[in-house]
């Protein structure tokens, strides 16, 4: 029964993607990319922009191949990845436990689990909806699956890890860490803690294989790691920001990064990460013996603590934070992902210090509650964002067949519609309803090179928002968006 719950979200998390449209950085992309070739277009990125070498890869793969079609058709596979990694990675961890964990349950208990971790997110839309920001901060997290996933294959194997295996581990950990700066070090720092915990927990043969795979894994999360944030990109980028290192300012970051896990808390999708947790226990075998259980919650505090003040430290010291000092809602989900799984894991170490307190059916009951609970919350949280996104794609479909109208009877003045989604829960940005002075002017260049209008031709923003254009109750002034209340107000 908790599975059909965890296909309800999964059905949400598949129309944020199906219903996204192009925006921000998106249109520079589309209209870059089919007259440049990978290398000029990852390593002018490389050089000027940002190190983040796996993503800009897969932006230009994913362009090239699908067109605008890749909006939706990204996510849609980096989802459909993180499942399955997920699951491959569960079955991995059972088999080096000695236990058999069928595919059907390790799929049923890694769709609730990417359900729990994305419905986390501060704004789905960021991580999910836009497609320049699902080929950074989605993709990261399934290189962490990934790299999770080889290491459980190949370190439970019988014929231990050569130097085959160990060079496709060390493959995926660099590519992995050339996803985002924070998971590459995350992972270099979680098979730190692996070597230490194979050694305490593992003997023979098998401690010695697992601990080869795992200096594979940081040796590939440290190259990768490497090559991102030592890039002439990485550099500049954090010269115009105003990069520093301040002890005060990753506190005040971390402190109030806490408002993320506490509007989780309030949305009722933290009830997704103990319905996680209780099938885990079921499905999983749970750790039996004090010494086992000591390492389970090491590993829970780990996921609680260290993605959180390292996103929150980085983002700071790299000047990226947004209003009121927090992390962007992109990179935020980066910890709240790893804040559920900690949850799931404390609930397994809990109930298997009372091993009698939940069996069969009664563990059953309490999971499809949990869950029931947790994508009632999901649900009422991401509905307004698939029909601003609805709203949204009318907009640009309209937007474009006017620009295209517009250019076929030689004008020479071209108006454009903005066209931002009507969410506060966002930081990608389009066109606002606002004076040409405060546009932003990288986003007008792009809108240009990507409907093909010529440089002689002179570009105007309609300042009106329509009154059909507007959600009740949702107000974003620093986008001019108003609410349908205000509008019919006349405010």
């Amino acid at each position: 029964m908790p599975g059909l719950v965890a296909i309800v979200g999964a059905v949400y998390l598949t129309l944020v993607a199906v219903d996204s449209r192009p925006i921000a950085d998106d249109w520079q992309e589309f209209a870059a990319i089919p007259h440049v070739g990978v290398w000029a277009y990852v390593h002018g990125w490389w050089i000027a922009g940002s190190g983040r070498f796996t993503g800009f890869v897969g932006v230009w793969v994913m362009i090239r191949l699908l067109g605008t079609a890749a909006v939706i058709v990204t996510p849609l596979v980096l989802l459909l990845a993180l499942w399955t990694l997920s699951a491959w990675a569960l079955r991995g961890w059972a088999r080096g436990m000695r236990a058999v964990l069928r595919w059907r349950e390790a799929l049923l208990l890694a769709l609730l689990g990417t359900v729990a971790m994305l419905s986390s997110a501060p704004s789905l839309f960021d991580v999910v909806g836009w497609f320049a920001g699902s080929l950074v901060y989605l993709i990261a997290v399934v290189g962490v699956a990934a790299v999770a996933a080889t290491y459980g294959h190949f370190s439970s194997s019988p014929s231990g890890v050569n130097w085959r295996s160990g060079g496709s581990l060390l493959l995926v950990a660099y590519v992995a860490a050339g996803c985002h700066e924070i998971t590459g070090i995350l992972i270099f720092l979680a098979a730190g803690l692996g070597i230490v915990t194979v050694r305490d927990l593992s003997a023979g043969e098998t401690r010695t294989a697992r601990t080869r795979a795992l200096y594979c894994v940081t040796l590939g999360a440290l190259a990768g790691t490497a090559v991102n944030l030592l890039s002439p990109g990485s550099r500049n980028r954090a010269s115009v920001q105003g990069a520093h290192v301040s002890l005060g300012a990753a506190t005040r970051t971390a402190w109030h990064n806490l408002t993320f896990l506490s509007a989780d808390a309030h949305s009722g999708v933290l009830l997704l990460a103990l319905a996680t947790g209780v099938l885990a226990w079921q499905l999983l075998p749970a750790p039996s013996s004090r010494r086992g259980r000591l390492w389970t919650g090491a590993w829970g505090i780990f996921l609680l603590l260290v993605p959180w003040l390292l996103t929150s430290a980085l983002t700071a010291w790299g000047g990226s934070t947004e209003s009121d000092d927090r992390s962007p809602f992109r990179t935020s989900f980066l910890f709240t992902s790893s804040v559920m799984l900690a949850i799931a894991a404390f609930v397994v170490l809990l109930l298997s210090a009372f091993p009698t307190v939940l069996r069969g059916r009664r563990a059953t009951l309490i999971a499809l509650v949990l869950s029931t609970g947790g994508i009632v919350g999901f649900a009422h949280h991401t509905a307004p964002l698939i029909r601003a996104e609805r709203m949204r794609a009318r907009a640009v479909d309209l937007r474009g067949s006017s620009v295209r109208r517009q250019l076929s009877e030689h004008r020479r003045s071209i108006m454009l519609q903005p066209a931002p989604l009507l969410s506060v829960y966002t930081q990608a940005f389009d066109l606002s309803f606002a004076r040409m002075d405060q546009q932003r002017p990288w986003l007008i260049s792009a809108l240009r090179s990507y409907y093909g209008i010529p440089a002689a031709d002179h570009v105007v923003i309609a300042r009106t928002q329509p009154r059909g254009y507007c959600l009740p109750g949702v107000t974003a002034s620093w986008v001019g968006v108003r609410s349908c209340q205000e509008l019919a107000a006349g405010r």
